[in-house]
């Protein structure tokens, strides 16, 4: 522990607490650790993937297989066109309001008595 504690006195940071050398040292041994632990969380993923990727494959090689059953499509009749829906045909039109302004009032200028 006295090398500890070596380490964390020279990681003190300066204009601060003691305990601050103590804080940086155990965020640097989190680091350290997630570091170290990465790969392994890497690896089962690389296998779950995999699994998924197969699972994927079977599902389209179902798809395909179902669209090959399905019979062609033979237009039976002409298609019925409509119009597109448009700001015109979708609501009816309201009329403009009409606003009655006040006709042009007195001239300004200063007030007489």
């Amino acid at each position: 522990m006295p090398a500890l504690d070596v380490l964390a006195t020279a990681l003190v940071v300066p204009g601060m607490a003691a305990w601050s050398g103590w804080l940086v040292l155990s965020l640097l041994g989190l680091l350290a650790l997630c570091v170290l632990i990465t790969p392994f969380a890497v690896a089962a993923l690389k296998g779950r993937m995999e699994m998924l990727e197969a699972q994927l494959d079977e599902v389209q090689g179902q798809v395909r297989a179902l669209g090959m059953r399905l019979p062609d499509p033979t237009p039976t009749e002409e298609p019925v066109l409509r119009r597109p829906a448009t700001p015109d045909n979708t609501k009816p039109k309201r009329p403009e309001p009409k606003l009655d302004w006040p006709g042009p009032g007195p001239a300004p200028g200063p007030a007489r008595r």
